[in-house]
C-alpha cells in the first residue's frame, strides 16, 4: 500500500475513533442530564418522553422505586443500549412498548432490551 493512502487509512480510523468515543460521552451526558433534571419531578404517568439535544429519552416508571428509569431510544455510539441508573429495573406492556415505538425511531437494539422487559400479561 502506497504510504499516504496508508496515512489516509490510518487517519480516518483515529478519527472515527475519537467521534465515536465523544459521542458515547454526549449520549451518558444527556441521560444523566434528564435524570437530574426530572428525579424529583412527580408525576404518575407510566412513560415520560423528553428530547434533549436531538436526542430522544423515555422515563419509565421503576418498581419498588421513588423514580424513573431513563433510556435512550436513538443511541448512535457503543454502548447501543444505554439507561440511568444502571442498576434499576422496569417492566413494560406490550401497549407501552408500542407507544414508545409510535412516539420516534426506536434502533432495534433498544426495543430488543426494551422487550426483554415485558411485563406478565
Amino acid at each position: 500500500m502506497h504510504p499516504h493512502r496508508l496515512f489516509s487509512v490510518l487517519a480516518a480510523a483515529l478519527l472515527l475513533a475519537c467521534c465515536t468515543k465523544e459521542n458515547t460521552k454526549f449520549e451518558w451526558g444527556c441521560l444523566q442530564q434528564v435524570e437530574a433534571e426530572e428525579r424529583d419531578r412527580a408525576g404518575a404517568e407510566a412513560l415520560r418522553f423528553k428530547t434533549v439535544h436531538g436526542l430522544e429519552v423515555v422515563g419509565i416508571l421503576s418498581p419498588g422505586r421513588d423514580g424513573r428509569v431513563w433510556v435512550l431510544l436513538n443511541p448512535t455510539a457503543e454502548p447501543y443500549y444505554k439507561q440511568v441508573p444502571a442498576d434499576c429495573g422496569y417492566a413494560l406492556s406490550k401497549a407501552q412498548i408500542e407507544a414508545i415505538s409510535a412516539h420516534t425511531k426506536v434502533s432495534a437494539t433498544v426495543l430488543a432490551v426494551l422487550g426483554s422487559h415485558r411485563a406478565g400479561e
